[in-house]
């Protein structure tokens, strides 16, 4: 350490993550550290140096008296030259998240002689919303599914199901949605006692029913907590003798109910049946409760609000083609809506091809609706999950190279109709037409089996702010064309939606239209500056 101040070639940087050793005083300081760390800067200040040496008798005075005006300048902005004492040239605090920055900054001192101290500052957990609220919980945590929660993120705390013991009997729980007054709900709940042991929503259901500890029957502090709660929520709990099965007063989520042999099983999806032999009996009803035990099934309504207002980015993309959905069947629904794409979109075009997996049913409709052949012109790779509900950005876009392969021999030299689901965030389709391009596609037409999307999802979608939004951004949706870079681009119209739904009247369609079926409980503005859902 003694001799730092003589080595060209050392750079020490410091990775500060909010335990600063130096305080970033705001935008005169930032604007500063920008001016110190540009080459201009450093010419200006060898300038100075070289022009002082050769002033006689004066010239030395002044650089010393420059130089320790500097020093107290600096004290007052960073309240430390620590390193400059050392004999580092102390650079800093540099945004650690701005890349370009960053880049520029480490360019600059690779041209500098000397030994070189760089202090980033980054924000632990970035880009990753549950780890940037709680730090501590997520610091050398081991690998987990980040999809494997609902409000709160993932991590083991919040794997399900809870378990819960209680004097009143042990019970568990499973939950897929989100609650609307989650906030609210706990803080009451802390209030009076509860003590959360993760971060999920889905713990406030099991304190409000525990928070009852009479000997009534378990379905009382049930329904109680069901009235409580907002939102949108399937809902399992299960004891040493019962299942109760329970379904938001909306119906945004669904929920069905299958017999196997002597006994049922509930699922999210009715092609879970399938696969374990089951039959499917019915779906259980907004605003319902069905009791399961030794007796059979029982019925309870915990609200006469209902509405039947099912999430359509259900039909639209989450569940599986082979499952039914209230009485439609998801593989036929997506195939009506590449139909009536075509005929609110038609193109001239050679091919058709689907973006696997979620939109094949609605290429294969538009294929026949246009008879416009249909080509396999894109390949999934099966070992890579969905792209659009990764917690970061970097990771969709490294998720679109590994997801997606055009296949060459198919796509080159034509005019390509290309079917996707939706466009959230512009992620996958900017990099579909990227690939298909440099394959040698000659046109590219894409068409979106749903409307646009303009407003964030609160209910368990993993969209939950306007500035990820590619469309809430983007006003003028012919700007989105031109960031995809395709040659046209059309959405399919709410009114399409409806119809391949079989004529219903309600669905949830907030994403596109921003009237929700539920209380916010505050501004969407509020939202989406915090970064909540």
């Amino acid at each position: 350490m003694n001799n730092i101040g003589s080595l060209d070639n050392l750079l020490v940087i410091l990775n500060d993550n909010k335990m600063s050793i130096s305080h970033n005083v705001g935008a005169l300081a930032r604007y500063l550290t920008h001016l110190r760390t540009t080459t201009a800067y450093f010419d200006a200040k060898d300038n100075v140096r070289s022009f002082l040496d050769s002033v006689p008798v004066v010239g030395t005075p002044l650089k010393k008296a420059l130089t320790e005006g500097k020093t107290l300048l600096r004290r007052a902005m960073y309240h430390s030259t620590m390193f400059e004492d050392m004999g580092f040239q102390y650079i800093g605090p540099v945004d650690g998240h701005n890349e370009e920055e960053l880049e520029r900054t480490l360019r600059t001192i690779s041209q500098r002689p000397g030994p070189h101290f760089l202090h980033v500052v980054t924000k632990k957990g970035k880009g990753y919303q549950p780890a940037e609220m709680n730090p501590g919980n997520y610091h050398g945590v081991s690998a987990f599914d980040p999809d494997g929660s609902t409000t709160g993120g993932g991590g083991i705390d919040n794997v399900q199901p809870f378990m819960f013991m209680h004097s009143t009997g042990d019970f568990a729980l499973a939950h897929n949605g989100n609650l609307v007054n989650s906030f609210q709900l706990k803080t009451f709940l802390e209030e009076r006692g509860s003590l959360f042991h993760s971060t999920s929503d889905s713990e406030i259901f099991a304190h409000l029913i525990k928070k009852e500890t009479d000997s009534r029957d378990r379905i009382f502090p049930i329904l109680e907590a069901l009235n409580m709660v907002e939102g949108a929520f399937a809902l399992l709990i299960m004891t040493a003798s019962k299942i109760y099965a329970c379904r938001d007063k909306h119906g945004l989520r669904p929920l069905s109910i299958g017999k196997l042999g002597d006994g049922y099983v509930v699922s999210s999806e009715t092609c879970a049946f399938e696969v374990v032999g089951a039959e499917f009996i019915r779906d259980v009803a907004p605003g319902e409760v069905v009791i399961i035990d030794v007796n059979g099934l029982q019925s309870v309504d915990y609200s006469k609000f209902k509405h039947y207002n099912m999430c359509a980015m259900e039909y639209v993309y989450f569940a599986r083609p082979d499952s039914d959905i209230e009485g439609t069947n998801v593989h036929a629904f997506r195939k009506e809506t590449g139909r009536m794409l075509y005929e609110e979109a038609p193109v001239d075009a050679d091919i058709v091809v689907g973006v696997p997996d979620s939109s094949l049913s609605a290429a294969i409709g538009y294929s026949e609706a246009s008879g416009i052949p249909y080509e396999m012109g894109l390949i999934k790779n099966k070992y890579v999950g969905r792209t659009f509900i990764q917690p970061s950005q970097e990771l969709r876009e490294k998720g679109v190279r590994m997801k997606l392969s055009p296949v060459r021999s198919i796509v080159e030299g034509k005019r390509l109709v290309i079917v996707d689901d939706s466009i959230v965030r512009g992620t996958t389709s900017r990099r579909i037409v990227k690939m298909l391009r440099q394959s040698g596609a000659k046109e590219i037409h894409m068409r979106i089996a749903s409307p646009a999307i303009t407003h964030p999802c609160f209910y368990g979608v993993d969209m939950s702010t306007y500035d990820e939004l590619i469309c809430a951004r983007e006003k003028d949706l012919e700007a989105v064309r031109r960031l995809i870079g395709a040659d046209s681009l059309v959405w399919l119209s709410p009114e399409a939606l409806y119809k391949a739904a079989g004529g219903r009247k309600e669905l949830c369609i907030a994403c596109f239209n921003g009237r929700y079926p539920t209380a916010l409980y505050q501004s969407i503005h509020d939202v989406n500056k915090d970064k909540k859902c």
